[in-house]
């Protein structure tokens, strides 16, 4: 019987001035030589780093694209889908870590739900402010990031985007299937105040 491969997947992720946290988005994907056996390549799109984020991530030897963000989160999700050569796509955030059970296991994941119809998978998040863990909000009390895909199936919203029209399932995170949010207070304010900003119409 001929063995059918496991789909391949990318990892991506949008970054703009997150040098303080490339080296333990990098540790947490664990890298050698920029390679995985848990992923086929990984792709960073910087929207315009004034520090040195594009420095350390090429350094790693990660693939960055330069594509300047203009106040729309989900064009740049769909930007950089588009250097993927994978069907599917798995974002994760610079300051987010994945467990060992969701990176590990995202070939499984993917091939097990693409064979059943799904195009998009949820994952909990367990957000930490200051290192304090913060209530869920949603669906069953967690939060869930719809962050592994298809590649193509679009966001939307300049803010707190969303993938349109997917087909998704959502993991256990008894399973060990999840994602960790880890940052500092002032980082919080910050982009709450950056998100605010955008809905309202301004930088």
């Amino acid at each position: 019987m001929t063995e059918v491969p496991l789909p391949q997947i990318t990892v991506v992720a949008i970054m703009q001035d997150e040098a303080h946290y490339v080296d333990r988005w990098l540790g947490a994907l664990g890298l050698r030589n920029g390679r995985s056996p848990h992923f086929d390549e990984v792709i960073v799109l910087d929207g315009g780093s004034t520090d040195d984020t594009v420095v350390r991530l090429r350094s790693n030897q990660i693939r960055v694209q330069d594509r300047l963000f203009e106040n729309d989160f989900a064009a740049q999700r769909n930007a950089v889908e588009t250097f993927a050569h994978s069907d599917w796509v798995f974002h994760m955030d610079a300051d987010e870590i994945p467990s060992l059970g969701l990176l590990s296991g995202l070939r499984s994941l993917v091939n097990g739900h693409d064979e059943a119809g799904f195009d998009c998978v949820g994952i909990p998040r367990l957000n930490f402010i200051g290192g304090v863990l913060q209530p869920g909000p949603g669906h069953r009390g967690l939060d869930f990031q719809y962050r592994l895909k298809r590649k193509g199936l679009p966001w939307v919203g300049r803010v707190h985007e969303e993938v349109h029209g997917r087909t998704s399932v959502e993991l256990q995170l008894v399973q060990g299937h999840f994602l960790i949010h880890d940052k500092a207070q002032e980082r919080h304010a910050a982009r709450n105040e950056l998100y605010d900003a955008i809905a309202a119409g301004g930088t």
